[in-house]
């Protein structure tokens, strides 16, 4: 098995993940707080309020088919970064997450200061990449708009050469002209978010 080298926040943290594994963080949640059950935390995703962009690129930003072309070049860029041999997850999330997703992270992060490894959920969280090995095939790609800032799109991911698939989502948000990851669905049955844990977690641990 492969280990990836994270670099993480300003100061970048580095920390090791075996990969070829799909991480569950539901699971390593509830193993955290003491829970049985952490799936069942997410309600549905809050709704910003319905604005039509009024910049000519925010405009051309709303269809399906440009939510389509966001999640085929997000994992163009995902694809390069995994070739490196020094991985940065950051960059990925400076990259293509939303300004309020990249503020709860930096809170589960710094709630997690201090403590053992094995007590860490968010610092060695994959999102893009769900802990599979590049070159990531993306398919299936089912998009959804939602307001004039907000979009849904669900897909599977797989590796090369492989049949097993592992479907994922994002809840998008329009950011100055870009479709950008608010929050990462990993339980598509129940729209389970990374966002809910995080909250959770981050509510757990003032």
């Amino acid at each position: 098995m492969k280990k990836y080298l994270y670099l993480i926040a300003a100061g970048l943290v580095v920390v090791f993940s075996s990969c070829g594994n799909k991480f569950n963080i539901g699971e390593k949640l509830a193993q955290m707080l003491g829970e049985e059950d952490t799936t069942a935390v997410a309600g549905p995703v809050e709704a910003k309020e319905e604005v039509k962009g009024e910049a000519d690129a925010e405009e051309d930003q709303w269809t399906e088919d440009a939510v389509v072309k966001r999640v085929k070049e997000i994992y163009a860029r995902v694809n390069e970064e995994l070739s490196k041999q020094e991985i940065s997850f950051k960059a990925l999330d400076d990259e293509f997450c939303s300004k309020d997703y990249k503020e709860l992270f930096s809170k589960a992060v710094k709630a997690e200061e201090g403590r053992k490894f094995d007590d860490l959920c968010f610092i060695e969280y994959q999102p893009f990449d769900q802990g599979l090995r590049a070159p990531i095939q993306v398919s299936d790609i089912r998009p959804k708009l939602l307001t004039g800032d907000q979009a849904e799109v669900t897909f599977n991911l797989s590796e090369e050469n492989s049949e097993e698939k592992f479907p994922l989502g994002f809840v998008l948000y329009l950011e100055d002209g870009k479709w950008m990851v608010h929050d990462f669905i990993t339980d598509i049955e129940n729209h389970t978010g990374i966002w809910d844990y995080m909250q959770k977690y981050v509510d757990t641990h003032k």
